[in-house]
C-alpha cells in the first residue's frame, strides 16, 4: 500500500510535467514569462528564508553575517527579476 501511494504521486507529478512542457511548447512566451516569474519567488522566499535563519542562528554561529548577506543578494535579485 505504502508503495502504491508513491507509484500513484510519481504518475501525477509526469502528467503535471507532460501538461507543463505541451503548455510550454504551445505557448513559448507566457512560459518564459512563467517561469520567469517562478524564479523570482523562489529567490525571494529563500531570502527570506535564510535572513530568519541568520537571526535565529547568530548566538551559536559566528557566521550569520554571511547567512544574512545571501539572504539579502536572494532577496534583491528576486525583485530583480
Amino acid at each position: 500500500a505504502k508503495e502504491a501511494g508513491g507509484v500513484a504521486l510519481h504518475l501525477l507529478s509526469a502528467c503535471l510535467y507532460a501538461i507543463a512542457g505541451v503548455y510550454m511548447i504551445s505557448n513559448p512566451l507566457s512560459g518564459a514569462l512563467t517561469l520567469t516569474f517562478v524564479l523570482a519567488a523562489v529567490y525571494f522566499a529563500l531570502g527570506i528564508v535564510k535572513i530568519a535563519a541568520s537571526v535565529s542562528v547568530k548566538d551559536y554561529s559566528n557566521k550569520s553575517g554571511w547567512l544574512a548577506f545571501n539572504g539579502i543578494v536572494d532577496v534583491a535579485l528576486g525583485l530583480l527579476i
